[in-house]
């Protein structure tokens, strides 16, 4: 059975450079926490998971103390993005695992509360050579992963427009490729989804029920008592 390995794209949570379409009302500051928050908790449930090599894919390259840091204290292979747009990037990396015999999937850190269920039914659909797709509320998609094949998705896309998954769909049904598609997840990327996701740790709290986002929940009461409306 080939090996599985799980590529957690992340950007360096500068302040002004991560999270912007969450300001206003957010600060720069602000909004880069709730980065460092997303990534921390993803990370930990992830590796809840056994079995599967995690490896943090920063940019930008040679220039992200933070996430080196972050590597370091949690034991995480690091790697880089490189040049080119998101498709390069990501096509890049699943050459490298396809040629290694690997079950890879990629995912970023804007869905911190993404089920495990998931990332285990996009492993088991790459048992056969393929691909599989975890559509986003947005039009994108939070998980891309392929074994034995790197599909024709990752040029001439434009990339954070709401035809992604589409224009995805359309290629890998033209190119003939075998392909599983997720159940459909949301991502973290504006203040609503963020609103969304503290009112969703609030319920967990009053119900007596392990969230398992602690350091979101940290966040979103750092954020409340400086006067956040969440």
């Amino acid at each position: 059975m080939a090996d599985r390995v799980l590529f957690i794209f992340a950007k360096e949570p500068r302040p002004g450079q991560v999270k912007t379409r969450m300001c206003p009302p957010l600060a720069a500051e602000q909004a880069a926490r709730c980065q460092r928050a997303f990534l921390a908790d993803l990370v930990e449930r992830l590796r809840s998971l056994g079995g599967v090599r995690i490896v943090l894919v920063a940019a930008p390259e040679g220039d992200a103390p933070w996430l080196e840091r972050f590597a370091v204290e949690r034991s995480l292979a690091l790697a880089w993005q490189g040049p080119g747009d998101l498709g390069q990037r990501m096509q890049r990396l699943l050459e490298r695992a396809v040629a290694n015999g690997e079950r890879a999937l990629i995912v970023g850190c804007d869905s911190p509360d993404l089920p495990l269920a998931y990332v285990l039914s996009a492993f088991d659909s790459l048992s056969r050579p393929g691909v599989a797709i975890g559509p986003a509320a947005d039009g994108g998609y939070y998980l891309v992963g392929s074994f034995g094949v790197v599909p024709p998705i990752f040029t001439g896309i434009a990339w954070g427009g709401p035809e992604v998954l589409a224009c995805t769909l359309a290629r890998l049904e033209a190119a003939a490729v075998e392909f599983t598609v997720l159940p459909s997840w949301h991502d973290v990327d504006d203040f609503g989804g963020l609103r969304r996701l503290a009112r969703q740790l609030r319920a967990a709290e009053r119900g007596g029920a392990d969230h398992g986002l602690p350091a979101c929940a940290r966040v979103v009461g750092e954020l409340s008592d400086e006067g956040v409306a969440l």
